[in-house]
């Protein structure tokens, strides 16, 4: 047991229906710039700058209520499969009941788990063919009776499921896979009639919870049931933090509806697949803690609380955990908290303050029902500095208790597990994370110097490592350094993670992006990405990695596939739905690109990556002076895939003397090892020039350019495309 000093403020817990929650996410990004640090480990307020909030970076229209919505799919050709409504009313399984009629399945207390509609639609199939095994391509026919899918759909869809009922791959209770053939259900299986009584919980809550801190459950207050009835309007519900003005939200709304009027895959309809998808399970938000004492704060252990319980508590299963990229901006000192479990979508938000003096630690938290208001637990803990981590075991058991979670053994020591028992080292690395989360090519090197010194301090830190070999590598795509020289460095760090924790998806992912962008090994880092995912199916950026690498090698359907899979996992990261407009750009989908990437550089104008995926769009689209205004007199324009952008749309506003200005820009990059020769090709092409743009792309063949692997689909490059010399340098990097 800790000797961590425990206070308890225990207040009613109060069960509470879901109501719908009429409220837009409001996502702020930006950071103020970071002071250098004299001394590295030397980890106090003065050395860290707090993040300021200044705009949005979602709109995302509501979910529906709790009981599940189904038109909407169906008109996208849902099949209605073999239920028959007359003879039966529900199946149950465990603690389990699916609702027929309502389409909806509930746990033993009677929250609506959350499913998509083809995991529901897995589900159900399985059910109505529990006594034999189905296979994977008849599953795939039932589910998706008038579309082509890959696989992969079906093990997203059995994923989501499985996380639902809590159920195990390696060890299922209802969801078996049989290697080679398929899935079959196994679970003990009831029928109920049409005329039952439906609703009724199968195994009644207990009087009482025993021996624990967190109060017992009872009916809910007058006041309580009030709240409900009068869930606020969405205009009640903004302005607790700072907010863009309210032309920017209804202007960003209208760009919305209108995407979806056009048909097109607007960015923020991802969020509300994922909202759909996830606000049945249980979900929480763990919002980044806050100083008991603002003079005293340190902002990097205060996002490290947070980062570190997401990511032990996203592991948990029937527990939806918002990213970090979701709650990383709710840091305002006046925050309430409720306003941003409302925002995020959450059943329960968690709060807390931390204070570090003297060589101690102490940390007070709060866990909150967003519906009702009501304290499900609250409680301080204290501990000296070298034992802090008991503290982090405290906090993360007692939010397993009150949400009342049920954990198998094994849940339970990845609960409690560490990745470095050095407390001083995961300070260090927390510190890291903190530089590495604002994308700034300064803030990249920052991340590398902690990273480095936490590793230092605890050598077997295989997540250290990791993050070296991340942040070498992100310096080489985005053009820092040469790329052969930021590879050479992550590939040694990436080896070191791999050869300390063999079996760690972060490693494997990480190394398995080396390959690709340093090594040119499109295949071998695609089983890199696999295997990494068949650990950790949820891990959002190991599948966007993925749909990239697919979409170099051809597969570009199956690479957007992927990248709207990594949107679903993590909506609020800008990143993510910038890279699903690129794809559809590279599959020539102007419309679609431009309703996804609109609206991002409508909210975030300052974002690069938006600017130049959207500037490369309104080339091929006929609008190239907007593309000049997006790029000119911004920041950072050697962004992957974005050193050519600016000199093309010169070339096609007649400005070409300007174009070559860029190209002796170019030049001086190359000089200095920068991979250029794929832009290079670019511009030569839009200048027409075959002869100087063939050259370009053999020179790029060996130059480290990180936008190689689109060589076959760069609309860019379909002047030269059935040159003998450009199909040479296909073969060449192994896309042939």
């Amino acid at each position: 047991m800790s000797s961590a000093r425990w206070l308890w403020f225990g207040q009613p817990v109060v069960t509470l229906e879901l109501v719908q929650l009429q409220s837009f996410a409001a996502l702020a990004y930006g950071t103020q710039s970071v002071p250098r640090v004299d001394k590295i480990g030397q980890i106090s307020d003065r050395h860290l700058a707090r993040p300021r909030i200044d705009n949005l970076s979602s709109i995302v229209p509501t979910s529906t209520a709790a009981t599940f919505n189904r038109d909407a799919e169906r008109e996208q050709g849902l099949p209605e499969l073999r239920m028959n409504a007359s003879a039966l009313r529900a199946y149950r399984f465990g603690q389990f009941r699916v609702d027929l009629l309502r389409q909806q399945l509930t746990g033993a207390d009677g929250i609506v788990a959350g499913l998509s509609a083809r995991a529901y639609d897995v589900l159900i199939y399985l059910l109505e063919n529990r006594d034999r095994v189905v296979s994977k391509n008849e599953l795939m026919k039932a589910v998706w009776p008038r579309s082509v899918v890959e696989e992969n759909n079906l093990n997203q869809a059995v994923t989501i499921l499985r996380r639902a009922l809590g159920d195990r791959r390696d060890s299922p209770q209802f969801v078996r896979t049989i290697a080679g053939r398929g899935y079959r259900f196994v679970g003990d299986v009831s029928e109920e009639a049409a005329e039952s009584e439906p609703g009724a919980p199968i195994h009644p809550p207990p009087a009482a919870i025993p021996t624990n801190p967190v109060a017992a459950r009872q009916e809910p207050p007058p006041h309580a049931v009030a709240l409900q009835e009068l869930a606020p309007p969405p205009s009640s519900l903004a302005g607790v933090r700072t907010e863009p003005d309210t032309r920017r939200r209804h202007l960003l709304l209208g760009l919305g509806l209108a995407t979806v009027a056009a048909g097109g895959t607007a960015w923020w309809l991802a969020s509300r697949r994922e909202a759909q998808r996830s606000a049945r399970l249980r979900s929480l938000a763990v919002l980044p803690f806050r100083p008991l004492v603002e003079e005293s704060g340190d902002p990097a252990m205060e996002f490290g609380m947070a980062d570190t319980l997401i990511t032990r508590l996203s592991s948990l299963p029937g527990l939806v955990v918002r990213p970090f990229s979701a709650v990383r901006n709710y840091t305002a000192t006046d925050q309430d908290p409720l306003q941003a479990g409302r925002d995020l979508r959450a059943d329960s938000v968690l709060e807390g303050h931390i204070l570090m003096r003297e060589n101690r630690v102490r940390v007070s938290a709060r866990l909150l029902d967003v519906a009702s208001g009501a304290a499900l637990w609250s409680g301080s803990f204290e501990e000296p500095l070298d034992q802090f981590f008991s503290a982090q075991d405290a906090l993360a058991g007692q939010v397993v208790a009150a949400l009342q979670i049920q954990m198998t053994d094994r849940d339970r020591r990845q609960l409690l597990d560490h990745p470095t028992n050095n407390v001083r080292a995961w300070q260090l690395y927390i510190n890291a994370r903190y530089h590495w989360e604002r994308k700034t090519a300064e803030s990249f090197r920052r991340a590398v110097e902690y990273y480095e010194a936490a590793e230092k301090l605890d050598p077997g830190f295989a997540l250290a490592a990791v993050g070296q070999a991340d942040s070498w590598a992100v310096l080489g795509v985005y053009n820092v350094m040469p790329p052969a020289d930021a590879f050479a460095r992550a590939s040694a760090a990436g080896e070191r993670a791999l050869r300390l924790a063999p079996d760690l998806p972060e490693a494997v992912a990480t190394m398995g992006h080396i390959m690709v962008q340093g090594r040119r090994d499109w295949r071998g880092g695609e089983r890199m990405y696999r295997r990494a995912l068949d650990t950790k199916p949820d891990y959002a950026q190991c599948r966007m990695w993925l749909a990239n690498d697919c979409a170099f090698q051809g597969r570009l359907r199956e690479g957007l596939t992927e990248a709207r899979g990594a949107q679903d996992l993590e909506p609020w990261s800008r990143t993510f739905v910038a890279n699903v407009g690129l794809i559809l750009y590279f599959l020539r989908d102007y419309a679609a690109a431009r309703a996804q990437l609109d609206p991002l550089v409508e909210v975030e104008p300052e974002f690069p990556l938006a600017r130049h995926h959207l500037a490369r769009v309104l080339l091929m689209s006929g609008a190239p002076e907007r593309a000049v205004s997006l790029l000119t007199g911004r920041g950072m324009a050697d962004v992957a895939g974005g050193l050519s952008t600016l000199a093309r749309a010169y070339v096609a506003t007649g400005q070409r003397e300007l174009a070559e200005v860029e190209v002796q820009r170019l030049e001086e990059k190359g000089a200095r090892g920068i991979g250029v020769g794929f832009d290079l090709a670019l511009i030569h092409a839009a200048l027409g020039d075959r002869s100087r743009a063939l050259h370009a792309i053999e020179r790029a063949e060996n130059d480290g350019s990180q936008m190689m692997g689109f060589l076959n689909s760069e609309p860019g490059l379909d002047l030269i495309r059935n040159d003998p010399r450009f199909r040479a340098v296909s073969r060449g990097v192994g896309l042939g």
